[in-house]
């Protein structure tokens, strides 16, 4: 039997010193030999680091990653110098194949013991190695980031002193942009709880829950990932593409919800400006500048820290690969991280995943000028129903000429990433904005029935989405099925969400529009782009230092998802306070719309 195979074999190499003499590199004989004479304590905790079989085989688990922490303490000075190394090494014994820790002497590799495998039928092969005795340098790279933490965190506190003073002393700043890295008064912003009547509270808890369900679906999705050790993985498996999985894999429709928001508050904002401050051609430029501001660096830095002091983060048998993995994506296509092409440019290799929702929601708000502009123009000199009939072609044209083209696509790769497929959520979002302007917010006039009943077919419609998410991506998926159910079910997802908003902004709310309105929304919707930036980095710094199969559960992966989400708002509020709110604040002072800083009491 295979399995019994492979374990006579890993005997085999755990009882190395009656083999070690087939070893053909001489200094790993040397190691292996000392070891076996002078030091059995150190080669046993060797042996006992690794060379064992995953628990759980039958149930999916062939992952086993030993004790990575003692293997890579081992170290002896006589009378030969020899360093743990820990190896996650592949184990194939056709057709049967398994990753296990070896723990190996650091002058060996996982070759050399594949020398006294001889007519075994069984091969090594490394995955990775790390030694003990080779500590991770820290390159040209990651000094030049440490430097750069090192000046903005000087900047804060510089900022931060100046600001309390002037504060204690009821002062106005000398100018504004001595305190545009204030903490202090970043921080009261952060934390302020608006109670403007314009503001739409509601928003805010649409945007926070989205941005709790997309942590909860992506920690749920890393139990997918072949190279995290669960014993149970068939179950987990088959727990992710049934139908009890509705509420995570439905959670893909948050990230939707985020297009949709995007559009609305854009044309929102530019029908309400329309008398005062027009959007026209020639401020098109500086209508893009204005969000690269405000979205690039904090962005950016992510993107550099990826690339440079990740590595340090922690340790563990996957953070070699894990990083690896993360540096290639990031070298290798940095420009189409830069330029927001990389849902298209490579899809399927992408750096900081996550991001591709950014790329995709750019490219639409880099055409939302050309269809905002030619709107307005209609709106005020041919009226609002023309303006309307106009506005439900577009819906209907990115509707179906995308799905269209999806049906009828010759090879090409599947691409759930496009942005032309989740171009009609973005379409409703500014119809949705013209209507609120349009209307000024007013309440619909229907009886207290046709209200419940409204509502009532949209949470139905809405909860039916969610549910039948699990049966579309179920593996493999069915390409042509998955257009169809996106590129109706997206827009009605969308009519759901305008229905709600606009419950909630005009009264009709309810329970509802009491859950989203709640005060604590505000603060978590502010942190909500650098929690998207963030949350898979606190992931991967998790997953990554996993040295144990662990068991999959619904309560077990919940238990994590507090944690990754308390974790990202703590690194979000840091992210927000020294990276975004700066920036917010000099784009204001670059564009004239600082206003002088008045000492509010709150504060």
């Amino acid at each position: 039997m295979n399995v019994t195979a492979l374990f006579d074999v890993l005997l085999q190499l755990s009882a190395i010193c009656n083999t070690f003499d087939g070893i053909e590199s001489e200094a790993c004989r040397k190691q292996y030999k000392s070891l076996c004479t002078e030091s059995p304590m150190t080669l046993m905790k060797m042996v006992d680091s690794g060379y064992r079989l995953p628990t759980g085989i039958m149930s999916g688990n062939i992952l086993d990653f030993g004790n990575f922490d003692q293997c890579m303490s081992l170290h002896e000075e006589e009378p030969v110098h020899v360093y743990g190394k820990y190896c996650l090494s592949k184990v194939s014994y056709p057709p049967l194949t398994v990753l296990t820790a070896l723990c190996i002497p650091d002058q060996c590799t996982i070759p050399d013991l594949n020398d006294v495998l001889n007519d075994t039928g069984v091969s090594l092969t490394s995955i990775s190695c790390q030694d003990s005795g080779i500590k991770e340098e820290w390159t040209t790279g990651d000094w030049v980031m440490i430097g750069f933490f090192c000046f903005v965190a000087l900047v804060i506190v510089a900022s931060t002193i100046y600001d309390i003073v002037i504060y204690n002393f009821d002062r106005y700043p000398y100018h504004d942009s001595l305190i545009v890295f204030s903490m202090f008064t970043n921080f009261n912003k952060l934390t302020k709880i608006t109670k403007n009547p314009e503001h739409m509270h509601c928003l805010d808890g649409i945007r926070a829950i989205s941005m709790a369900w997309v942590i909860a679906g992506h920690r749920y999705a890393s139990f997918g990932s072949p190279l995290v050790p669960i014993h149970n993985r068939v179950d987990a498996e088959e727990w992710l593409n049934s139908t009890q999985s509705f509420y995570i894999q439905g959670a893909r429709v948050s990230v939707d919800t985020f297009f949709f928001l995007s559009a609305f508050l854009v044309s929102y904002l530019f029908f309400k400006g329309l008398k005062k401050n027009p959007l026209t051609i020639k401020k098109v430029p500086l209508f893009y500048l204005h969000r690269l501001l405000r979205i690039f660096p904090a962005m950016a830095v992510v993107y550099f820290v990826h690339l440079t002091i990740f590595k340090h983060f922690n340790s563990g048998p996957l953070w070699p690969e894990m990083f690896d993995f993360l540096q290639k994506s990031c070298v290798k296509h940095w420009w189409s991280f830069f330029l927001y092409v990389q849902n298209y440019v490579n899809f399927e290799d992408m750096c900081i995943i996550p991001t591709w929702y950014l790329s995709a929601d750019m490219q639409m708000f880099l055409i939302s000028p050309f269809i905002l502009i030619p709107l307005g123009y209609l709106y005020e000199k041919k009226g609002k129903w023309f303006t309307y009939i106009c506005l439900a072609v577009l819906v209907v044209f990115t509707i179906v000429v995308p799905l269209l083209a999806n049906i009828y696509r010759d090879n090409i790769k599947f691409n759930e990433y496009e942005t032309h497929a989740r171009i009609s959520v973005y379409m409703i979002g500014i119809c949705f904005g013209f209507y609120l302007f349009d209307t000024d917010k007013k309440k619909l006039k229907i009886d207290t029935s046709t209200n419940v009943f409204i509502w009532a077919l949209m949470l139905f419609l809405m909860t039916l989405i969610i549910v039948e998410y699990p049966s579309i991506y179920s593996v493999p998926i069915d390409i042509f099925n998955f257009d169809l159910f996106v590129s109706f079910t997206r827009p009605i997802w969308c009519f759901g969400l305008c229905w709600i908003i606009h419950s909630c902004i005009t009264g009709s709310g309810g329970f509802v529009n009491w859950i989203l309105s709640k005060p604590l929304w505000q603060i978590l919707a502010r942190l909500s782009y650098s929690m998207y930036l963030l949350h898979m980095t606190v992931q991967m710094i998790s997953s990554g230092a996993i040295q144990n199969a662990t068991h999959f559960s619904d309560y077990n992966t919940m238990y994590l998802w507090c944690g990754d989400f308390m974790f990202t708002v703590l690194a979000s509020i840091f992210w927000v306070l020294a990276f975004e709110s700066p920036m917010i604040g000099i784009e204001k002072l670059i564009f004239g719309k600082g206003k002088p800083k008045q000492r509010l009491e709150n504060q």
